[in-house]
């Protein structure tokens, strides 16, 4: 590959231009600083995910602080999609394996080839934090 790092100030104004500002806000707050590869790609993996939980729109806030990584869903009927919730929950059947099941599935394999727990929960009322942070030894 043509490098091993990718500045993650680039990678947040990249994902702002494609995120736009129609029915979702994004506020990236990750430092500009180079990162990994694989964690700019889980980084904006992770925003999607995020985007998929506010069907109705919102904000979605991105943050980095050392080896955790954060995206926050919020908006008027936030929910965990069921098939991420599955497939990052470890209950997915992949047998049965859909469309809306590849990009958990693909984030999950990001934040493990890095050393990461990749989560998605609901964060009070009307938002959804999807985390990755430093797997239990």
């Amino acid at each position: 590959s043509a490098g091993s790092s990718i500045d993650m100030g680039e990678a947040g104004e990249t994902a702002i231009a494609f995120v736009g500002d129609e029915k979702v806000k994004l506020d990236w707050k990750a430092p500009r600083e180079n990162r990994p590869k694989q964690q700019v790609k889980l980084v904006l993996n992770m925003l999607l995910i995020a985007m998929a939980s506010i069907p109705r729109g919102g904000t979605v806030t991105i943050t980095v602080d050392g080896d955790t990584f954060a995206a926050r869903a919020e908006g008027d009927r936030a929910k965990v999609p069921e098939p991420q919730g599955a497939v990052l929950g470890g209950t997915a059947d992949f047998a049965l394996m859909d469309a809306r099941m590849v990009q958990p599935y693909y984030a999950q394999l990001l934040a493990q080839s890095a050393g990461l727990a990749l989560s998605i929960a609901m964060d009070g009322e009307n938002a959804v934090l999807v985390k990755a942070a430093p797997a239990a030894a």
